[in-house]
């Protein structure tokens, strides 16, 4: 059934990517048990520019166990604020 809820996940930002509860909810799904939601949640996260989940998304960055979510999450965070130059 992930599939099922990643296709939730992107229904939901395509209908309303700019709604704050969504914006809660895609945010939240940061701390989900399975690895692939929360992969999935900081490419969202990214994607639509939450900066509300950057602090997630520096932990997972940081110390996530699945190396995909870790990738994930760190380009979200240079999606949501790019390095200086």
């Amino acid at each position: 059934h992930h599939r099922l809820r990643q296709s939730a996940l992107d229904c939901v930002l395509r209908l309303a990517p700019e709604d704050p509860a969504v914006r809660t909810a895609v945010a939240d799904l940061l701390t989900d048990p399975y690895h692939r939601m929360r992969q999935w949640a900081a490419d969202a996260c990214g994607r639509y520019k939450i900066e509300a989940a950057v602090t997630a998304l520096e932990a997972l960055a940081k110390d996530d166990w699945n190396g995909g979510v870790r990738g994930a999450a760190k380009k979200a965070l240079e999606a949501i604020k790019p390095p200086a130059k």
